[in-house]
């Protein structure tokens, strides 16, 4: 249930930046950063590896958790879709990982 909390949470702090900032919608590591400073003010200044090992001690999602949200907002918002650039590159990124998976 605490794990339920924390998705539905998370999901409405990324639909408010991707509202907010359009350039999140671009950007997984924009929007990560502007993540950590909604939940955790001054948690995007600590040295990166810092952060990774106390995620939970900082009160902060893994970034995939942030990716995946993300994801299936913008499948339901199309008005927060990222560019057509962006989309088309996250295609192609998605297109080489399954090639590269099958061997």
């Amino acid at each position: 249930m605490a794990r339920k909390k924390e998705l539905e949470t998370t999901t409405a702090i990324v639909k408010r930046i991707l509202i907010k900032y359009p350039i999140a919608r671009n950007s997984d590591a924009y929007l990560y950063i502007r993540v950590m400073e909604t939940l955790n003010k001054g948690s995007s200044k600590l040295p990166y590896s810092d952060v990774v090992k106390n995620l939970e001690d900082l009160g902060l999602p893994c970034w995939d958790s942030v990716t995946r949200i993300r994801r299936k907002l913008q499948k339901e918002y199309p008005e927060l879709e990222a560019t057509e650039t962006t989309r088309k590159h996250r295609k192609e990124n998605e297109e080489d990982f399954k090639e590269y998976a099958k061997s």
